[in-house]
């Protein structure tokens, strides 16, 4: 029950929930701001492939760097895995690849349904898309560092 609740805590209480939210309050409850704003941008159908594929390129990027969060060297691995709090490492890193892969899917999905940018919903998709995967790649990133400084230490 204690790391059902911990994975419950971990994937509501993050920035990448708070950008869904703020997605589809964006789609559902204030629509006229976006409109007012997706309005003013061009449609081309190359700036969507490439917004589009932003969050599929940094997934392949969480993916390669998380493998070494939790496999870093063959002697560090081990400082690592007997660590007491290791269980919730583990939870935020399988956490983390769950919003790089629905962030990864929405872009995908957006543009092989032809998602526009001057359009609402659209827009609001593939920003969140792209804001989200961002999100996850810099706490992959930070994670890294804190991960560093942790086996630094304890040496």
């Amino acid at each position: 029950m204690k790391t059902i609740s911990q994975y419950i805590l971990v994937t509501i209480v993050s920035v990448e929930f708070v950008i869904i939210l703020l997605a589809l309050a964006f789609i559902f409850v204030w629509p006229d701001i976006i409109t007012s704003v997706s309005s003013l941008l061009g449609d081309s159908s190359d700036v969507l492939k490439h917004i589009a594929l932003i969050p599929s390129a940094l997934a392949i990027w969480v993916f390669s760097e998380s493998r070494k969060l939790l496999f870093p060297d063959e002697d560090q691995n081990k400082i690592l895995q007997k660590w007491d709090d290791y269980w919730k490492w583990r939870i935020h890193f399988n956490v983390g690849i769950f919003y790089a892969l629905i962030f990864a899917a929405a872009g995908l999905i957006a543009w092989a349904m032809g998602a526009k940018v001057n359009n609402p919903i659209g827009f609001v998709i593939l920003l969140s898309t792209v804001v989200g995967s961002l999100v996850v790649a810099f706490s992959v990133y930070m994670a890294r560092i804190t991960l560093s400084e942790i086996l630094i230490d304890a040496k």
